[in-house]
């Protein structure tokens, strides 16, 4: 389920798995893909975080709107 950023309603966050949690110093408790999207723009970011490394992918999400982010739709993005 998408989420929406509190003070803003233009901000979605897709999250698997649900809750993404880090610890008091920073370190990830939680693996998973996160997509980030904005009103008004096409681009959607992801994220793909992993046990112990942290993030281990920056790139455009390929994958549909709504439902469950899925890593594999995570592509590389030739811009950055």
């Amino acid at each position: 389920m998408p989420l929406r950023h509190p003070t803003s309603q233009s901000v979605t966050f897709m999250v698997d798995p649900a809750a993404l949690r880090f610890s008091s110093n920073g370190l990830v408790i939680d693996g998973g893909t996160v997509v980030l999207a904005s009103a008004g723009t096409l681009l959607r970011r992801c994220l793909v975080i992993a046990l112990p490394l942290g993030l281990v992918r920056l790139g455009r999400y390929a994958g549909p709107d709504g439902g469950l982010a899925e890593s594999a739709a995570c592509e590389p993005d030739p811009l950055l």
